[in-house]
Formats: C-alpha cells, structure tokens, sequence
C-alpha cells in the first residue's frame, strides 16, 4: 500500500538524521510527499494494523489526541497518525523536534515568543507572550516543530481532523512549559497527580496578581479531595520567597490578605 511504502521510506531516510538537524531535515522530507492525497478513511483499517504490531517498541504513550496510530518506529524517532474529533489545545512548547502534515480536516494555529524578564518563583516565570504568526494549516500543508521555546503554539483543531507527524523520542530531561496570555508560563512537572498539583499552585499565583483577595481560592483549593496541602504549599512558598510572616488564613485573615495584596503590588 502506497501511504505506508512511503512511511517506510521516509523512516529510512531520517534514520541517519542528526538531533541537532532533524527537525529540517523531517520537513524537508515530509513536505515533499502528498500524504494527504493518499489519505482515505478506507484504508484506516491497514494503519491500524500497522499501528497494533509497533505498540510493543513505544516508549510513550499519545496523550493529546483522540487517537494516535504509530505507523513506524525508529531508533530515535517515530512517524505516527494524529486524530482529533475536536480540540483546541492550551499554549505550549514542545520536549521532541520533527514536523507534521494535516491530512484531513483544517488547523488553526498562533505561534508565540515568549520574552522572560523574571522569575515569580521556582517553575513559574513572567515576561511578555508575543504572537508571531496565526495561520490556517490545510491539507498538504506542512509545519516544523522544534523542542522548548524554539516552537510555541496553540492549535485549534477542526472536527475530525487528522496530522501526520514525525517526531523524535520525548527529552525527558526537558520539562515541557504551558504559556499564559497575561505572560506566564510555568513548568509541567512528569507525574500527572503533580503536574495537576503544580498546575493549581501555578494558576493560584496568576490570580494573585489580579486580586489579592484569595481567601476563597485558598478555601477552594484546601477543601477539594487530595488538594488539602496545597493551601500549606502556598504558604510555604509565600514564607520562603517573600519573607512573609506565617499567619494561617483561620488566625488572622486581614493581616494575611494585606500581605497577599502587598506581594501582588511587588509583582
């Protein structure tokens, strides 16, 4: 079958495709083959059993799309199938380089810089998110994805649309980064009760800016089931990166709100 002799072709072509240079190198190859011509639903039965032979060499697991097919897997590198009924995704970066195609469907995607001028805390730093370029990505259209900050998107997917995507094996050692419009962005942390975690510890931080009445939010997030350390988490951190003075919200509400507002003010 034509779509997966040519999977196979461009699989052996990178294989010799240095780190540094893949990303080019995947979007130089990928662009100069017409997959989405070649793509049909008719002969997504095929994929799919390419896909089940190849489950056993995976060493991650597809997480952000309705369903992923790994149609080739290289040593450092895999060529996979990315479909998504409908999605919009959050701004983020990127811990793998490589290119994609869209095959079927439409993908409207911003891309960012993100300019860092100071770090709020540990994980978390604030800066300017500038957008460089919102374009549509049709069928045939083919985009290069380089790791961290050197690619920073958010994409809104068309129902059922569906990407080819060759990607190198994940840098665990690169924590992947999501971007807030106000001009954050904080760490996504590997373990998903952390990462959940984090991610409310983060997001509390940006309200904090905006308002420093957060007695709710702090009552909120102590109440919820397996967050009740999240309040002493915070208070922690305030202690640690702000010298300010240990007082739990129960002894002296006004006085801990006054330094809220005080460390939003200093932000």
């Amino acid at each position: 079958m034509i779509f997966l002799t040519e999977v196979d072709r461009l699989g052996a072509l990178l294989s010799d495709a240095t780190a540094g240079n893949f990303s080019k190198a995947a979007y130089t190859q990928l662009s100069q083959v017409p997959f989405h011509s070649m793509f049909t639903q008719s002969i997504l039965g095929i994929l799919r059993n390419r896909h089940a032979e190849n489950t056993h060499l995976l060493e991650h697991d597809c997480v952000f799309s309705d369903e992923c097919l790994v149609l080739y897997v290289g040593t450092n590198f895999t060529i996979e199938i990315y479909h998504w009924l409908y999605s919009d995704t959050g701004i983020h970066d990127h811990n793998f380089n490589g290119a994609f195609q869209c095959l079927e469907g439409e993908d409207h995607q911003i891309e960012f810089h993100f300019q860092n001028e100071r770090e709020v805390f540990e994980g978390l730093e604030a800066g300017r998110l500038i957008e460089v370029n919102n374009q549509i990505i049709r069928p045939g259209d083919t985009q290069m994805i380089r790791n961290q900050d050197h690619f920073i998107h958010a994409v809104a997917h068309a129902p059922s649309t569906w990407n080819i995507c060759i990607r190198t094996r994940a840098d665990k050692k690169q924590i992947l980064k999501a971007y807030h419009t106000e001009g954050f962005r904080y760490a996504l942390r590997k373990d998903r009760e952390e990462k959940l975690l984090e991610k409310e510890l983060h997001e509390l931080a940006l309200e904090s800016l905006d308002s420093p009445d957060l007695l709710h939010v702090f009552h909120m997030l102590g109440t919820k089931p397996g967050h009740h350390d999240i309040r002493k988490k915070v208070d922690a951190l305030l202690v640690e990166r702000h010298a300010i003075p240990y007082l739990s919200i129960a002894e002296n509400t006004s006085r801990y709100l006054n330094d809220l507002g005080r460390l939003a003010k200093s932000y």
